[in-house]
């Protein structure tokens, strides 16, 4: 975007472009990636490849996947201070690339792996954070909706791509495969050019003289003052100027209070300071002259006071993460506070049933009626056919990124995490018991749903609670906790359904208790309203002492 288009105030509409701009590089990222796990069957039997085994092809899901956050935390450094559009445009540059070096000079399975799956890493991690990033920038009231809508292209590109993919695969092979769904990265282009980080709007000069006139005719002219002062450096400016009220404040006081004490040889029959015949009491009234000198004195060793006390204290300001950008130091420090703390943990668990499902849908599903597995006796399902589940775990992805945006601007980001948590634990329990197309698809359905209400709800949670210059250093870091679950998955449950006779039930287990033990994690640990009742009222009560 032009930088003249930037310059909009809070919850302006062109935000909703932003917005977008985040679905279409989820669209085209997440997409590609979670296909990976289609061409597992085919990569097997490839002699090109030396047959590889399942769980060395499940190696290149890991990386791609699970190594993504790790990028992120430097992508999310970079997001502080390079354009979104620049790291946007790398995302689609490494991600068209690893798919063409894969697809025509593999040899082995570890050529894929290092090659497409490790640019496809990168890539994902270059258009995340900066995404989310930019999409915050840009809201107040509705951030949680238009984080819906950002990460809402998961689930659409889940609906999209990975069908397409089970077909190609069947019809032309991995290889031919690759380089048909590099052409969703012309999405990325124009995904590209949407994005921008929001500008507070210019001041007009002849607004702020009228403000500047309207402060000298109410005859107040320290609020002019106070408005006019320079912010400090360092970004602590708002702070300053609360500062600064509070000293105006106090010399205020201290000025009533010293006309107080100077008047109180005036008798109680005269109203304010007059002279001594109207005070009717020769030799103990003040004239105006010696009052008024006696309150500027005293207003000016309030004000002396003030100056030494409050400037003394001024080079212990702590820094705050929300006020000013953090040194690297401060930066490592402030990844042991709660709010990070919490956020870090609650993607980290939920990780491990995301990238186990991203994984396992497929092969679990088309080994309906394979021999040799628990699953003999039952009807077969087609890989192809397995792989158009996807459509509707990617649809309710879609309503579900949105639908539980809304509703966390509407009640708490952390209320719709824990609801979302529960519910779809749940589902990844009872999907172990799945033996059909219309039951995998109905689960799917509602796993969808819930996890991608977690995610889009997730960055909303770091935004509320890690907000500032330093924040997407914050998306990077907490989206690092999805490494270990996003880099071990995969080969762990790969390993756990080898040694249970093909059966993945174990599997479902796992996911299930992760969402689960997620929810609880968001509960103890962010949920600050639910200790809401008699707290919140107390804040909200203002009581006036009166001296």
């Amino acid at each position: 975007m032009l930088p003249s288009f930037t310059r909009k105030p809070a919850d302006h509409p062109i935000g909703y472009l932003v917005a977008l701009s985040g679905l279409l590089m989820q669209l085209m990222s997440y997409g590609i990636d979670n296909s990976y796990s289609i061409f597992s069957e085919d990569m097997h039997n490839d002699p090109s490849l030396g047959f590889p085994s399942i769980t060395a092809i499940s190696l290149g899901n890991s990386v791609s996947l699970g190594l993504s956050p790790a990028f992120g935390v430097l992508a999310g450094f970079c997001v502080d201070r390079l354009p979104p559009r620049f790291m946007m445009a790398l995302s689609t540059i490494l991600l068209f690339t690893g798919l063409w070096i894969s697809s025509t000079l593999a040899a082995n399975i570890y050529v894929v792996t290092f090659t497409y799956c490790l640019f496809a890493s990168i890539g994902t991690a270059c258009m995340l954070s900066p995404g989310a990033a930019a999409t915050s920038s840009w809201f107040n009231r509705y951030q949680g909706l238009a984080m819906g809508i950002n990460f809402a292209g998961g689930g659409i590109g889940s609906a999209i791509i990975p069908p397409l993919a089970g077909k190609w695969v069947v019809a032309y092979g991995w290889r031919k495969a690759f380089q048909l769904m590099s052409i969703f990265c012309a999405i990325g282009v124009l995904a590209t050019a949407l994005s921008a980080r929001r500008r507070e709007p210019k001041r007009d000069d002849s607004s702020a003289d009228d403000e500047t006139r309207e402060g000298n005719k109410s005859g107040n002219g320290s609020s002019v003052t106070r408005s006019n002062e320079p912010a400090t450096v360092g970004g602590g400016g708002a702070a300053n100027n609360g500062h600064n009220e509070g000293k105006e404040d106090v010399r205020e006081m201290g000025r009533k209070n010293g006309s107080h004490t100077n008047t109180s040889k005036v008798p109680p029959n005269g109203r304010g300071v007059g002279t001594n015949q109207q005070n009717g009491n020769d030799g103990e009234g003040l004239d105006v002259t010696e009052q008024s000198q006696r309150n500027n004195t005293f207003a000016s060793a309030i004000d002396v006071d003030m100056d030494t006390s409050m400037d003394a204290d001024e080079p212990q300001v702590i820094r705050s993460l929300h006020t000013h950008k953090l040194t690297p130091w401060e930066l490592f420090l402030s990844m042991f506070t709660l709010p990070f703390m919490g956020n870090f943990l609650c993607w980290f668990i939920y990780s491990w049933a995301f990238y186990s499902l991203i994984y396992a849908a497929v092969p679990y599903i088309s080994s309906m009626g394979k021999p040799g597995t628990v699953y003999a006796g039952v009807p077969p399902i087609p890989t192809d056919v397995a792989a158009t589940l996807f459509t509707f775990y990617g649809v309710f992805q879609v309503v579900g990124s949105v639908l539980v945006g809304w509703l966390a601007s509407l009640v708490t980001a952390e209320f719709a995490y824990v609801f979302c948590a529960t519910v779809g634990g749940i589902g990844c329990g009872l999907l172990a018991l799945g033996r059909s197309y219309v039951a995998f698809a109905l689960l799917l359905c509602i796993i969808g749903f819930c996890m991608a209400g977690m995610f889009a709800v997730m960055p909303t949670l770091i935004a509320t609670h890690l907000y500032g210059p330093n924040l997407g250093f914050y998306f990077g870091a907490v989206f690092l906790a999805g490494v270990v679950g996003g880099f071990v998955a995969p080969p762990m449950q790969a390993t756990i359904q080898l040694r249970n006779n093909g059966s993945y039930a174990f599997v479902c287990v796992v996911m299930s208790v992760s969402m689960t033990l997620s929810a609880l994690v968001c509960y103890a640990t962010l949920w600050r309203s639910k200790r809401s009742g008699i707290v919140l009222a107390a804040r909200k009560t203002k009581l006036v002492e009166i001296m």
